[in-house]
């Protein structure tokens, strides 16, 4: 069994770094949505408001709420 663990970093970033770490942390999240094990799946919703409060922006938002509405509407 894989375990995705997402980090963050405590230290200040820049713009750029900031939108290359937001990057990395979605595709750790689309990871855990395609993993098999449901407690991996439901770990990867439950790290939703850690995401969203590092990274409240638009893009970061509307592609995470995206892909949860597709998760649920899959099944």
């Amino acid at each position: 069994i894989q375990s995705y663990e997402m980090t963050f970093n405590s230290h200040e970033l820049s713009e750029s770094d900031l939108g290359k770490d937001a990057s990395v942390l979605i595709m750790e999240l689309n990871k855990g949505f395609q993993s098999t094990n449901l407690g991996i799946q439901c770990k990867s919703i439950a790290q939703f408001p850690s995401v969203l409060e590092k990274y409240p922006f638009p893009v970061v938002i509307n592609s995470i709420l995206l892909k949860v509405t597709q998760i649920f509407c899959d099944g």
